[in-house]
């Protein structure tokens, strides 16, 4: 204790290499009781004394002063009204503080403390405050309402956020429905491509989607909404098939098509690579599926349609990789012989 009560006089002395001599050895010896010797230093001109008192409240405070916690979320500078949120839960009733800092001038203040808020309380009091969160201007807060609310199995709660103008927050909701919940049918029918594919992956948690609602999918498209389609045809051929393959066929990616294809079956795709080879303009997508053919095994319709591309398009590109690919199958085919 001797020890202590030498080093927390240090931070006191005129000479600041004592005072950084003494914070080093308070922390090294690590006793609670050296926290009052560090509060003066939170209004200090230089940040490294501010620095050290942060770590010291940090791993000090026991939430018996209540007056740190009072003086913190009063403080001018909002790094250390932060620090009075992160440290409130030490205290038994730190309600006035959150309820204060909630309407903090700095919004990064204000964000935290709807968070600790909506995290802390619960009953009428949670209820109370994720209605009020759900008005917030701030997408963070009202998609925080909807997470604690969802954990709790508070439906009411997350009902709502299904109405929220931003695709983040109604996604949070989405996460928490129901898998039968009629609102994800409303968000995968109407809902941005964003909000359309987490719907969408919800529903496929509990059952295979049904064409119709994969044309929903893919109605507006996106890089959610794509990956989702692709996520649920892989390693089949049902999107060449009606009700689908008009809209797979018609979708503005180069990419949809030959990864499908890639993932498909050969013995059930064949057919179907061939006649988009056949009938192909030598876009991009055609030239895809030609690259995916290097180093792979096709079947014969495939071959043919590739001889085909070799002797009528001359030195096109699509007849330069047509060639190649062919070239290298029966290099494959002479070096397995």
């Amino acid at each position: 204790m001797a020890s202590v009560r030498l080093e927390m006089d240090r931070l006191s002395h005129k000479d600041i290499r004592q005072q950084r001599r003494g914070i080093r050895h308070l922390f090294e010896l690590d006793d609670p009781s050296a926290l009052p010797a560090f509060i003066p230093f939170l209004d200090h001109d230089d940040e490294w004394f501010v620095d050290q008192c942060v770590e010291a409240i940090r791993r000090w405070h026991d939430g018996e002063d209540k007056t740190l916690l009072n003086r913190l979320s009063s403080h001018s500078s909002p790094r250390l009204r932060r620090l009075a949120i992160d440290i409130e839960d030490r205290h038994v009733d730190s309600s006035e503080v959150l309820d204060t800092l909630r309407k903090d001038k700095d919004v990064e203040v204000r964000k935290r403390a709807w968070i600790r808020s909506l995290h802390r309380f619960s009953g009428e009091k949670f209820l109370g405050l994720a209605t009020e969160a759900l008005e917030s201007r701030l997408v963070m807060i009202r998609r925080s309402a909807i997470n604690v609310a969802g954990r709790r199995s508070i439906d009411v709660i997350v009902e709502e956020g299904l109405q929220d103008l931003s695709p983040t927050v109604v996604i949070e909701s989405i996460r928490f429905l129901p898998k039968e919940h009629p609102g994800l049918i409303e968000c995968l029918q109407n809902g941005a491509a964003i909000v359309r594919a987490a719907a969408f992956r919800r529903i496929c948690e509990s059952r295979d989607p049904t064409d119709e609602e994969l044309m929903h999918l893919l109605a507006e498209l996106g890089p959610d909404s794509i990956e989702a389609a692709f996520e649920s045809l892989r390693g089949g051929v049902r999107w060449a098939s009606p009700p689908l393959d008009d809209i797979v066929f018609s979708l503005d990616s180069e990419s949809f098509v030959p990864r499908l294809i890639r993932r498909a079956p050969e013995n059930d795709v064949d057919p179907i690579r061939a006649l988009l080879l056949s009938s192909g303009d030598g876009g991009i997508r055609s030239m895809r599926i030609l690259e995916d053919l290097i180093g792979r095994s096709f079947g014969p319709l495939t071959a043919e349609a590739l001889e085909l591309i070799a002797s009528q398009r001359d030195d096109e590109p699509m007849a330069v990789l047509a060639k190649s690919v062919l070239e290298d199958s029966a290099l494959h085919r002479g070096d397995s012989e």
